[in-house]
């Protein structure tokens, strides 16, 4: 006679009991530094002071968890691990050595998500001091040392830039630094590059100061000072003339003279589009 219903079930043999591992396990150093320090401090501090490890377990694909990966601190993923405050935890091996090759993680308070995963290593770069504008930062001296902790020479975007790399690691401040003779980044919060731009290539030449009509304009005085982007001494038609040596404000008469012809910018937005002879 078959079984209408089982005899009895215990918590472990229940339908809804699933004993196969979460993820891929993993060792996290047991000490951690508050999550408002700088990442670079928190490397530093937990690299010298790490000791015991714990075992734990995450859901991501990869041997190590990433960013939005959750941690559990049991192989069936029944609970999640849950920091009481927001951290810096490093990632170790199961001898309670830190790696500096996977770093950090971040946590935030009762989470097992992690939020962000920090590589420990920084390199040096030369800069300019911080700049607020692009014309400003494209015509700076590079005069200073920095450092990020991205695998290149210079800081690409998501690296996170330092102003030293000692002490409690600064952040630097957001605003514009000038990496080369043609590259800036743009700096925002917590020392991350949003973005590595390129400084505009420009030739200075010499023209009048420029008139709305275009009467007379061969007998202008040549004595302002431009820059465009072409390629030769004068700009031809499709270039771009600016009115500073950073190529960052347009020209935005409607006509000048330069030399022996006038330039016609019928658009009023620095691109030249006729050529005229005088």
């Amino acid at each position: 006679m078959p079984i209408a219903y089982p005899y009895k079930f215990s918590n472990w043999y229940g339908y809804n009991q699933d004993c196969t591992p979460v993820g891929p396990a993993f060792y996290m150093t047991n000490t951690s530094v508050a999550a408002n320090s700088t990442a670079a401090y928190s490397c530093n501090y937990i690299n010298y002071n790490a000791g015991a490890v714990t075992k734990y377990w995450h859901d991501g694909s990869s041997s190590l968890p990433v960013a939005g990966d959750t941690v559990y601190i049991d192989v069936d993923g029944s609970n999640e691990f849950n920091p009481s405050s927001s951290r810096w935890i490093g990632n170790s091996n199961n001898t309670g050595t830190p790696s500096s090759s996977s770093g950090l993680y971040r946590f935030d308070s009762g989470s097992g998500e992690v939020k962000q995963v920090y590589t420990c290593s920084l390199n040096s770069f030369s800069s300019s001091s911080i700049q607020s504008t692009v014309s400003g930062v494209c015509s700076a001296s590079i005069n200073q040392t920095y450092y990020h902790n991205g695998s290149a020479t210079i800081p690409a975007a998501g690296d996170i830039t330092y102003s030293a790399n000692s002490n409690s690691y600064p952040y630097l401040s957001s605003g514009h630094y000038r990496i080369s003779a043609t590259q800036y980044i743009i700096v925002g919060s917590n020392g991350a590059v949003s973005s590595v731009n390129t400084c505009q290539t420009v030739t200075q030449f010499s023209a009048s100061a420029g008139q709305s009509g275009v009467k007379f304009i061969c007998t202008q005085t040549i004595n302002t000072n431009y820059w465009h982007n072409g390629s030769g001494a004068l700009p031809v038609v499709g270039d771009t003339v600016y009115t500073n040596s950073s190529g960052t404000t347009v020209q935005t008469n409607r006509y000048i003279r330069a030399s022996l012809a006038y330039y016609t910018f019928s658009n009023l937005n620095g691109v030249v589009t006729s050529v005229s002879i005088c």
